[in-house]
């Protein structure tokens, strides 16, 4: 980026975001990540959602998966996102100084069979891996 220009890349922030679900055991009939649900990542569908193996683990449950940021995906800065969306993004109202920026991240369920009796989606937390290209 030349010339003191800003960027709405999200690529030139975050590299990835890993979302982790409930840690309890449940049926086989239960919500997968990795394949139950479509991850919308700074407004660009993401094509590649993968499980992490052995290292993000819960009584033998793998219960991480990986998205990488996909291109297009745009950063949003705290000050821009409107209080009416505050019950759809959380809490937007403490905090900072209105330059910092972060990531919107939406989670729709794609399998019509999945349901609270057999283990609804559940996410426990996310977290993001920034990137050094800036």
């Amino acid at each position: 980026i030349g010339s003191g220009e800003a960027t709405t890349e999200a690529k030139n922030y975050f590299d990835t975001i890993v979302v982790c679900e409930v840690n309890e055991k449940r049926g086989n009939k239960e919500c997968k990540m990795d394949t139950d649900v479509q991850f919308t990542v700074g407004g660009i569908k993401s094509k590649e959602t993968k499980k992490i193996q052995s290292i993000a683990s819960y009584l033998k449950k793998e219960i991480c998966v990986r998205i990488p940021v996909p291109e297009g995906a745009e950063i949003t800065k705290r000050k821009d996102v409107k209080e009416s969306d505050s019950g759809l993004h959380g809490d937007i109202s403490h905090g900072g100084n209105g330059g910092d920026i972060g990531i919107f991240l939406d989670a729709e369920i794609t399998n019509a069979a999945v349901s609270r009796a057999d283990g609804a989606c559940s996410i426990s937390h996310i977290v993001w891996e920034h990137s050094q290209r800036l």
